[in-house]
């Protein structure tokens, strides 16, 4: 049996010792880079099994580690954006695209943000951002939408009119080029994209509402309700329970001189939006004589 000196015992200590000291040392912060990168994928599992409060808690360890993680901080924006604490998302949004600023879908919704904010200008300005990193027909929509919204309406104008040249069967894009030309005062050529829009999408009860008006502000009543009638053909399962329609309906054939029908379409109104803006008004037009009648309700014979 072979024995091991005392000496020679030493002598081998004292070289893996030596080894253990030519090895090469990890640093720290690679192991915290390793750490945070496992919590980031622990965080967005969460996030897809919607147990965003346990995601939050995940993402808010990676901060301490990290204040300036861009994908840390992007997801924080969406689950404050998902808390409707909009302006807690804008700001987590704003910090993430200051350490990555060419990350498109944090500008979009940054975008997103400032609109549910009513910043409309500054919205406008992210979408735009996003359609500069990747272009997509989606993000330039909106982007035309919040300058609309803002009032830029040139600005508005240049977008849908771009959208349509891109692809002339958009009959969104036709629809909002027509509210931008409305509210710039253009009403003919307003409607001209509200009949477009309609020709490509005929269930777009939108179009009708908005075409209906231009007919209403002209005087034309009938051919305004009778516009308003067609979107309870075209969209039936919406266009009968939507107050807008019901309240323009209402005040078209009121204005015709069919009072018992405008009625209807009143009550209707008032049954599905007791507090809506327009509520009061109405019931104060069920009460009142029609200027085309003799009595309460009742049309003139």
């Amino acid at each position: 049996m072979c024995r091991t000196s005392r000496a020679s015992f030493i002598r081998l200590f004292a070289f893996l010792f030596l080894f253990s000291r030519l090895l090469p040392a990890f640093p720290e912060s690679e192991a915290a880079e390793e750490s945070v990168s496992t919590l980031l994928e622990k965080g967005l599992s969460l996030i897809q099994a919607a147990k965003y409060a346990s995601a939050r808690e995940i993402y808010e360890q990676v901060l301490k580690q990290e204040p300036e993680n861009p994908e840390a901080l992007y997801r924080m924006g969406i689950l404050s954006f998902l808390d409707r604490d909009f302006s807690k998302a804008a700001s987590y949004f704003e910090n993430s695209l200051k350490a990555d600023p060419e990350r498109q879908d944090a500008w979009k919704r940054l975008g997103d943000a400032y609109t549910k904010l009513e910043k409309f200008r500054e919205a406008a300005r992210a979408y735009g951002r996003a359609c500069q990193i990747e272009y997509k027909r989606s993000i330039r929509e909106r982007e035309g939408l919040a300058w609309l919204s803002a009032r830029d309406l040139e600005r508005a104008r240049k977008i849908f009119e771009s959208l349509l040249l891109e692809d002339p069967g958009d009959s969104h894009a036709a629809y909002y080029l027509g509210n931008v030309l409305l509210a710039m005062g253009d009403p003919a050529h307003a409607e001209r994209c509200y009949q477009a829009a309609i020709r490509l999408k005929p269930e777009l009860v939108e179009a009708y509402v908005n075409l209906a008006s231009i007919r209403f502000n002209e005087g034309k009543f009938n051919e305004a309700a009778e516009l308003l009638e067609k979107t309870f053909e075209v969209s039936p399962h919406s266009a009968p329970y939507d107050p807008k329609v019901l309240l323009n309906l209402g005040l078209s054939l009121w204005k015709a001189g069919e009072t018992e029908k405008a009625q209807t379409h009143f009550r209707k109104y008032l049954d599905l939006c007791p507090q809506c803006p327009k509520a009061a008004e109405v019931k104060s037009l069920l009460d009142a004589p029609h200027p085309k009648t003799n009595e309460k309700g009742k049309g003139r014979e």
